[in-house]
């Protein structure tokens, strides 16, 4: 998809696959492995890329994701599989630097409250 084919997509971030890789080129002119791939062309829109896979499964965790409208696509490799089920679930979850803002904040808000108690 990194070549403009893929409709309105700009990148391409990463890609799990659990059924075999196809090595011969697809619509979008690329091959595709089996395993989990980190297949960003910059870090404009995640920091990172990683994953997992087993048999029947693939799991890939982006980090540092821009806000913003995200495709996913949701397929397999494994022609004998048409008619699949699957399961996709998107978990946000905040950047440490953020958890730590808020825990100052509440920390701020404390010692405010215990400071006007005195008086």
């Amino acid at each position: 998809m990194q070549d403009g084919q893929g409709g309105n997509a700009k990148e391409l971030l990463g890609y799990a696959v659990s059924g075999p890789s196809v090595l011969t080129a697809t619509g979008w002119g690329e091959t595709i492995l089996n395993g989990a791939h980190d297949a960003r062309i910059s870090s404009l829109y995640a920091a990172g890329v990683s994953g997992v896979v087993g048999t029947g499964f693939a799991s890939l965790s982006l980090s540092g994701v821009e806000a913003g409208w995200l495709v996913i696509y949701v397929g397999g490799t494994d022609p004998s599989k048409t008619g699949s089920l699957y399961n996709v679930s998107i978990t946000a979850v905040p950047e440490p630097g953020a958890a730590l803002l808020f825990g100052l904040g509440l920390a701020g808000l404390a010692l405010r409250r215990r400071d006007g108690s005195k008086g």
